[in-house]
């Protein structure tokens, strides 16, 4: 074979394997938009009880209990290892986990946390599937919750704020003494 040939041959190749990628590439987010377009639909439909759902931190809940639940619930999303595994000590109450039970309550976190959005859509169905994502996830907040109702509310977590002071600002401690020059011979005080 003449080297114009081989060439030729590999440009081919090359524009073939382009065509073939980006079908591939399309395929995979057109599926994966149809399958969110079907898990929204089947939430949001006109019977769609959604809205009625309390979070998981909403109901007969102690507003400060509750507001440290929606806090270490909310920071569930950032971290992707929440939906990749299973939790180490599932919470007692944990009972098997059915998605079209929790369909309603997972769309509306979804429309509450967005990071919680953006986490599904990079791992679903790429590195977990939807089932596992959830259940990972609300075995996860059934902890939080488990953990928040025997937290006595003494070593909750205060609320960040700033703080204002009535007087001057107190000074800062005195810095510690230079130490000695080289060559003195320490002294000590008893």
């Amino acid at each position: 074979m003449s080297k114009e040939k081989v060439t030729n041959a590999l440009f081919k190749g090359k524009a073939l394997f382009s065509r073939i990628a980006s079908s591939l590439k399309r395929n995979l987010v057109d599926n994966f938009q149809a399958e969110r377009s079907r898990f929204l639909q089947q939430t949001e439909g006109p019977e769609s009880t959604a809205q009625h759902i309390p979070l998981p931190w909403e109901g007969d809940i102690d507003d400060d209990v509750s507001l440290h639940m929606k806090r270490e619930i909310l920071k569930l999303s950032r971290d992707p290892q929440t939906f990749l595994q299973p939790p180490i000590d599932p919470p007692p109450s944990a009972a098997p986990f059915h998605l079209e039970r929790m369909s309603h309550l997972a769309q509306r976190l979804i429309r509450f946390d967005p990071n919680l959005d953006r986490v599904r859509f990079a791992l679903v169905p790429r590195r977990v599937s939807e089932e596992r994502f959830w259940a990972h996830y609300f075995a996860r907040v059934e902890q939080i919750r488990v953990k928040a109702a025997l937290i006595p509310h003494a070593e909750l977590e205060p609320e960040p704020t700033a703080t204002v002071s009535a007087g001057p600002p107190t000074p800062d401690p005195a810095p510690p003494p230079p130490p000695p020059p080289p060559g003195a011979t320490p002294t000590c005080n008893t």
